[in-house]
């Protein structure tokens, strides 16, 4: 035998007598009795009697002293992240006082009973962990996810009492059971589409719509902005009323409209004054002849003028009536005469101030007999503050002047500004014609100064004979951005460019396949929007020579603040219309301080018009 085998040998022998020798001490048929007996109980400490009796009969007995157990609070941990559950302790209930077990213990030892404050315990799996957020909760929020437990916080506990009634008990961990929880929870949130919301308790949620919901939406939304402009938000009481006014612009001939308003201090009827005149230049492509009568000359103007068509008149009712009695006021019978004569007029506006607008309605019905007036009585005008503050914010956006500049007062006379309340701030605001009128004097400036300036050497004129300023002036416009903001060179630019069959653009870049069509709105009734439908689907109706994936439509400023919702309206419906050609078209006006284009949806965001979506 080698010496390793012997080593070996040796080894095992040793092992076997080992085990025989412990088989022969646990051989023991009878073992010795303890009794445990408590002789005195002090307040910090027991007295106990250990008797131990031997299979023999003989008894042994010690007496000690052991100190008690006590109530003992356990100090609670910082949470604990962990991946694989550990064995936890089984935690006491709101419900339960105590906890009573008869598990093995080392004798007369204080026991320490650890507790968990806050623990997460994830599956295996898990690579990322995320809370989860939802809106329109309270702060104090818990989630229970199957197979994801998220946070879990134990209730704290008062303490823990253990009784040890015989020898050699000790507790023993167990494993931790949680309150019953659902299994799941299915929550239903609504969330704004494209929009960023602030929750409680968290920073931030952005939510994007898929495509085919977002058209749905913004379709639905447009089909409610139908119809408003500029008058009808800001009197958005009188939007019936206020969408006749606008009908005016599908009349050819048609007949005066009579508006009333109640006479203020603030002018009101300037905002109107405009209006109307630009309603009429897009019936009939010119301007109509102003009449103001607001202090004096009434009577000389009905005897001899009086005519309402072709004309815009403000006058107030009290200038037709004198202190003497109204049947012979002469004043009033030619004022009669004029109106029963409007039956068979062109168009024209007759702008009447009245202190009550029911009577004055009503006066001015009773003169027309037998003809039946068209009247729009305007009686409800918000408050002041809402006026100023949304007129102001929609000329500043629809016509690209600086809200500062629009709201300016440095220079004017006491009479001329405005204070008012606002969000619990006082302000001070121009009266609202300076408002206006000041917007009207920077588009003329803009016209004026594009037809002056050295890109009119790239336009050619319209084929029609009759090309207003305007129109000239946005195809400047367009030109100038081609070339500065996108870089365009001017050869690549051609100005009344046709591209097919009877198909002539106003502006053309063959390297984009760009065309823009310069739609002023003038002398297009009886329905102006009508013109700009033609003037897109042109391109996707007659055959092209010349290549066109994209067009765009420029709208001048007042007939997009006049027609703001119809012409989205119209963008939405052929937007959609040209999809099905692979082809694009969007709606631009002028933005007067920055001498650029700027995207009529942009505007509506801007300008807000949520009161009606």
């Amino acid at each position: 035998m080698s010496q390793k085998k012997r080593g070996l040998k040796t080894y095992l022998r040793y092992v076997e007598d080992y085990l025989e020798e412990l088989l022969d001490l646990l051989k023991v048929k009878e073992k010795a009795e303890v009794e445990v007996r408590i002789e005195e109980e002090k307040e910090e400490s027991l007295k106990i009697r250990v008797i131990l009796t031997t299979p023999d009969g003989k008894k042994n007995e010690m007496t000690g002293e052991a100190s008690r157990l006590f109530l003992i609070r356990a100090p609670l941990s910082m949470p604990v992240n962990v991946r694989h559950p550990p064995e936890l302790i089984r935690p006491v209930l709101p419900i339960e006082n105590g906890i009573l077990t008869e598990v093995r213990l080392q004798p007369l030892t204080k026991i320490r009973y650890p507790f968990q404050h806050s623990m997460r315990a994830f599956d295996c799996g898990v690579e990322r962990i995320l809370p989860l957020f939802l809106p329109f909760v309270s702060q104090s929020f818990y989630s229970w996810l199957r197979d994801d437990i998220k946070t879990v916080t134990l209730f704290e506990q008062p303490g823990i009492t253990a009784f040890t009634l015989k020898h050699m008990l000790r507790l023993i961990e167990v494993s931790l059971k949680l309150p019953s929880i659902s299994d799941e929870i299915k929550a239903k949130v609504n969330l704004p589409a494209l929009a960023s919301e602030r929750f409680l308790l968290q920073q931030e949620i952005k939510a994007t719509l898929t495509e085919a919901v977002e058209t749905l939406r913004a379709t639905a939304q447009i089909q409610q902005l139908k119809g408003i402009g500029l008058v009808e938000l800001l009197i958005p009481d009188e939007r019936e009323k206020l969408r006749c006014f606008l009908g005016a612009s599908g009349e050819y001939v048609g007949e005066p409209v009579i508006i009333i308003l109640p006479e203020s201090k603030y002018h009101l009827w300037y905002l109107f004054w405009i209006l109307c005149r630009e309603l009429y230049r897009e019936v009939k492509g010119a301007y109509p002849e102003p009449v103001v009568l607001l202090e004096e000359g009434c009577d000389v103007w009905l005897r001899h003028f009086g005519g309402l068509s072709g004309k815009i008149v403000v006058l107030k009712k009290e200038c037709i009536l004198s202190k003497k009695d109204v049947e012979s006021n002469e004043k009033e019978k030619w004022f009669k005469r004029r109106l029963q004569e409007a039956f068979s007029q062109g168009l024209g506006f007759l702008i009447i101030l009245a202190k009550e607008v029911d009577e004055a309605e009503e006066f001015v019905r009773e003169l027309c007999k037998p003809y039946k007036a068209r009247i729009i009585a305007i009686r409800t005008v918000p408050e002041l503050n809402y006026i100023l503050s949304h007129l102001a914010r929609v000329l500043s956006t629809c016509f690209g002047v600086p809200y500062d500049e629009v709201c300016k007062i440095e220079g004017l006379e006491a009479k001329d500004r405005i204070t008012t309340m606002i969000e619990g701030k006082l302000q001070e605001f121009p009266q609202l014609d300076i408002m206006v009128a000041r917007v009207d004097r920077a588009y003329r400036d803009l016209l004026n100064e594009l037809l002056l300036g050295n890109y009119l050497a790239c336009v050619r004129r319209d084929v029609g004979e009759h090309e207003s300023e305007d129109h000239v002036a946005m195809k400047i416009l367009t030109i100038k951005n081609l070339h500065e903001i996108f870089g365009i060179k001017f050869e690549k630019i051609t100005c009344t460019c046709e591209v097919g069959d009877k198909v002539i653009a106003d502006v053309y870049v063959e390297e984009k396949a760009l065309a823009v069509e310069c739609e002023t709105i003038l002398g297009t009734a009886p329905a102006p929007l009508l013109k700009v439908f033609e003037s897109v689907r042109k391109y996707i109706e007659r055959p092209l020579t010349k290549p066109v994936n994209d067009v765009w439509v420029i709208v001048r400023n007042w007939s997009a603040i006049l027609h703001l919702g119809d012409l989205l309206w119209a963008e939405d419906i052929l937007k959609r219309e040209l999809k099905q050609h692979n082809r694009k078209v969007r709606f631009f006006i002028p933005h007067i301080y920055g001498k650029s284009l700027q995207a009529i949806d942009d505007i509506t965001r801007t300008v807000s018009l949520s009161r009606y979506s």
